[in-house]
């Protein structure tokens, strides 16, 4: 209403959000046998993306929907499975996560339902050096635990979150 958002049902908006989603879904497709020079190449991809998501998912909390609609949920969460050993794609893509889930207990539902809590677990796991995946992977965490539901929280405390959160707390004060 004031001028600056623009609103879910906007089809620019939902265009670049469909295209987003799919360089995540495209680019962040398993590691595999790919050379330096190419994994890093997705890597950026994935992250510029998951980025600009998440920036467009701020501007107005109706385009989390639109984001999820497209697969970028679902997109994210492979993500982060697929190349976990890539710091910026921790960084950006649970940062996404976190924007996405907020607020959303359905969204944080079906993100754990899509593994999204054992990724973020994982990121924390994965990246113990790295300040910025623990920010955004805590951050993302908090938001996917914020509602009742206890499969989250069963899942989160089977994956070893609270392990994890202890390691980030020594290492990042």
């Amino acid at each position: 209403p004031d001028g600056t958002r623009r609103p879910s049902k906007d089809p620019a908006t939902a265009e670049r959000v469909f295209d987003l989603v799919a360089a995540i879904r495209t680019n962040g497709a398993d590691e595999g046998a790919l050379g330096d020079a190419e994994s890093q190449s997705k890597n950026q991809v994935v992250s510029d993306a998951a980025r600009a998501l998440r920036d467009i998912v701020s501007q107005w909390p109706g385009n989390a929907r639109v984001t999820v609609e497209a697969g970028g949920l679902k997109a994210a969460i492979l993500a982060l499975q697929q190349r976990p050993n890539s710091e910026v794609v921790q960084s950006c893509v649970t940062r996404l996560l976190g924007c996405l889930v907020l607020n959303f207990s359905d969204y944080q539902i079906l993100a754990g339902n899509l593994g999204g809590v054992e990724a973020v677990v994982t990121a924390l796991r994965g990246h113990p050096n790295s300040a910025v995946v623990q920010e955004c992977a805590c951050e993302a965490l908090c938001h996917l635990l914020a509602s009742s539901h206890c499969q989250n929280r069963r899942a989160a405390a089977q994956a070893g979150a609270i392990e994890a959160l202890l390691v980030s707390l020594r290492q990042h004060p």
